[in-house]
């Protein structure tokens, strides 16, 4: 029973979509020059990434959606699933500012630690608030 839930929480982190934010910020952010080019790369190649998640994660919520929760109706899943993606889409902006010291939103805009961490938690805490609340009480 505590591996399901174990489970519903790990579908809300999008592995895939921070991997690949980490390998581009390790190649071409190693340090942040000021270059207007870092800004508008960030600028361009962020947002791409985002949509990426969101089309990324909606699709996969719904394939198991479907097959976890087969018992709700259609309409249920995808109301929950898209919630459930755009949650998903928020841990990878949240966890993507916290590492790697804020690169490249560092090189965007100053970064504040403090305020990267209390994102970093909040939203970590909204993720274990909305697994437990599928898990227990929509998912039965």
């Amino acid at each position: 029973m505590s591996c399901d839930i174990l489970d519903v929480i790990r579908r809300k982190v999008p592995l895939l979509t921070l991997l690949i934010q980490i390998f581009i910020v390790n190649i071409f952010y190693i340090e942040c020059i000021g270059s207007n080019d870092y800004k508008l790369g960030t600028l361009i190649y962020f947002p791409i990434l985002c949509v990426f998640c969101l089309i990324w994660e909606i699709i996969y919520t719904l394939k198991i959606f479907a097959r976890v929760y087969s018992h709700k109706t259609l309409r249920s899943r995808l109301i929950f699933g898209i919630f459930s993606a755009i949650l998903c889409v928020c841990m990878f902006c949240t966890t993507s500012f916290y590492i790697e010291s804020g690169k490249p939103f560092s090189c965007v805009f100053e970064y504040n630690h403090h305020v990267a961490s209390i994102l970093f938690y909040t939203n970590i805490a909204l993720v274990l608030i909305f697994s437990v609340f599928e898990h227990y009480k929509w998912g039965l």
